[in-house]
């Protein structure tokens, strides 16, 4: 994507700011890390989640459209 995603709309992220908003830190960190050459199991280290929560994020993200496999 060349600019940032809107993730608002895709029910990603809340599209209001509030003061107690819950981040989806895993779908944000695999979002940012995912650059077509870094693998799943290598981003999990990065971020130190489970690589079942980083696969689980991956394919949240390849449904909206935001991440798409390669092959390696």
């Amino acid at each position: 994507m060349p600019c940032e995603p809107q993730l608002g709309r895709r029910g990603i992220k809340p599209t209001l700011s509030t003061k107690n908003v819950v981040v989806p830190r895993t779908l944000m960190n695999v979002l940012a890390y995912a650059d077509g050459q870094t693998d799943l199991l290598a981003i999990s280290e990065i971020i130190g989640v489970d690589m079942m929560e980083c696969a689980a994020a991956a394919v949240r993200l390849e449904q909206e459209g935001l991440l798409e496999k390669v092959a390696l």
